[in-house]
């Protein structure tokens, strides 16, 4: 079977200039963390099987394995890669706050590689890709910017940038990110977004806006389910049978066990859940579940119907059987209830 999961890498910007917009509108770092909210809960809800990883940079501390000296300063590996959570969800939503310091996003770049390309050593995704969310405000160092292209291209992996538009600069064309800026740029910003130029342009990577990518990220991803075939020869008469294989169109999805709604007091309290069974008298009485047995209501009685009664009852299939009775006008074939029942006609 052909792998389709994917390892992601979420590159934050939590600087000063993050935390900065005009009047009545929200900072680059609120839309980067909403940008983030709605990737995980699609790959949440899709259940998909990607992963993924966090680092942030301009952040007060340091820590990440490339860290030495002055080397790779402000530059925090929050997550490492794993699947999406409800943890990481909260983390994101809660726990990310701007600060007053700022780093160098090429560094930021390369620790993101670095955690990328080491924890999937041992694994098998069919893309890699690194998302940098930042307006690109900070000091940076090219010195390093041919090196980092090749290894971006020979690791594999795809850069996405999300941040501010980023215009090509020659006349006639159309921005790189399609936007009007929310405010003017400064001297540092503009260096930035040419030297992120140059590096998409060598590494075929993409840049979007938060105009362009927020719209685009709040269409509902459906589950991707591999269909199960089910293999039957279908009879016409005695001896005339036709190989065939039915598929599931529509299936009913049930959200996960893990997924229950509970609430408490205290966040932190760990939740337990326990079941009891009780008559149906004045003082609720505690039995076993052992002495109970499933009924069903005929008018006010209660009628048992034991396991016992139930092996008799249920029909004992001969494998698999898709045979033609007879042949009749549609409108005389009514639903099928069940769980698991199907018509076909």
């Amino acid at each position: 079977m052909a792998v389709t999961k994917e390892a992601v890498v979420f590159c934050l910007d939590v600087g000063s200039s993050m935390n900065h917009s005009l009047a009545d509108q929200v900072t680059p770092l609120e839309t980067s963390l909403n940008a983030i909210k709605m990737i995980l809960q699609r790959k949440m809800f899709a259940e998909l099987k990607d992963e993924v990883a966090l680092v942030l940079f301009g952040t007060p501390g340091t820590a990440n394995p490339l860290a030495d000296g002055d080397q790779y300063e402000n530059i925090t590996v929050a997550r490492m890669l794993g699947l999406p959570d409800w943890p990481l969800l909260k983390y994101v939503q809660k726990e990310i706050l701007p600060s007053n310091l700022s780093a160098d996003w090429l560094d930021a770049l390369i620790v993101s590689m670095d955690l990328l390309v080491n924890s999937t050593k041992d694994k098998k995704f069919a893309t890699k890709r690194v998302i940098m969310f930042s307006d690109l405000s900070s000091e940076v160092s090219d010195d390093q910017l041919d090196e980092i292209s090749n290894g971006i291209k020979s690791a594999e992996v795809e850069l996405n940038v999300i941040g501010p538009s980023i215009v090509t600069g020659n006349d006639g064309e159309e921005p790189a990110c399609n936007v009007a800026p929310a405010q003017k740029k400064t001297l540092q910003q503009l260096n930035g977004e040419k030297l992120m130029k140059k590096l998409l342009a060598n590494v075929n990577g993409e840049c979007y806006s938060f105009s362009q990518a927020l719209p685009a990220l709040s269409f509902f991803q459906t589950r991707m389910v591999r269909p199960s075939p089910w293999k039957v020869d279908l009879e016409i008469g005695a001896t005339c049978k036709i190989p065939v294989v039915g598929f599931l169109k529509v299936k009913e999805c049930k959200p996960k066990k893990s997924w229950q709604i509970s609430y408490v007091r205290n966040p932190d309290d760990k939740i337990e859940r326990t079941c009891t069974h009780h008559l149906n008298d004045d003082a609720q009485t505690e039995i076993e579940k052992d002495d109970t047995v499933k009924g069903h209501r005929y008018g006010t009685t209660v009628v048992p119907f034991s396991k016992i009664d139930k092996d008799l009852l249920s029909y004992k299939a001969k494998g698999k059987c898709f045979q033609i009775l007879c042949f009749t006008k549609s409108c005389n074939v009514s639903d099928v209830g069940g769980e698991n029942a199907s018509s076909l006609a």
